[in-house]
């Protein structure tokens, strides 16, 4: 039994590494706008690097991509998946045809995107994460983050906007398409 256990263990792997193919819900019409908003924030005092996409305010009933490398005085962090089946398309992580960089304190932007909208998400755990389902829906990844990136794609793979952190640096930077993006 422990045996099996341990093998079990062996096999889990520190690395969530998710691409999701999202239907993003419009407002308006005839002219019917998609707005997605991407945010990164540095370490400031006792918080820790964290970021995410949302489609909603809220994001308790919308699009979710979001992470806390660590909680507050906590040495646990989280990444939270909601909103968006997986998908196999390839979707490299690339911030070319982007502007940005390092963010200073917080950096939040609203971007246009098409109804159909990849988020690929690749975050690096102390050890593998321990996963369960959140009573807002969908799957949250629970343990200590190392990294994490985050790109926002067209169906094409086009970027829009790129965000990454690192919890051993504190640093967070935030890319972002300049014809399809604005300071939120």
């Amino acid at each position: 039994m422990i045996a099996v256990a341990a093998a079990i263990l062996a096999l889990a792997s520190p690395v969530v590494d998710r691409t999701l193919d999202c239907r993003v819900p419009g407002v308006g019409y005839p002219d019917t706008i998609r707005l997605v908003e991407v945010q990164a924030s540095r370490r400031l005092g006792t918080s820790s690097p964290n970021g995410g996409v949302f489609d909603r305010p809220t994001a308790s009933d919308g699009i979710a991509v979001s992470f806390q490398t660590k909680g507050f005085g906590r040495r646990t962090g989280f990444l939270w998946l909601k909103g968006c089946p997986t998908t196999s398309t390839p979707l490299a992580f690339a911030t070319r045809g982007l502007r940005g960089g390092p963010v200073r304190f917080q950096d939040r932007h609203k971007c246009d995107v098409p109804e159909r909208t990849l988020i690929r998400v690749r975050a690096v755990f102390q050890r593998a994460p321990i996963f369960r389902t959140d009573t807002r829906g969908g799957r949250i990844a629970s343990g200590r983050i190392v990294s994490v990136q985050i790109v926002v794609a067209t169906a094409r793979g086009r970027p829009i906007a790129y965000l990454s952190a690192d919890d051993a640096t504190g640093t967070a930077r935030l890319y972002r398409s300049s014809s399809r993006c604005f300071p939120a």
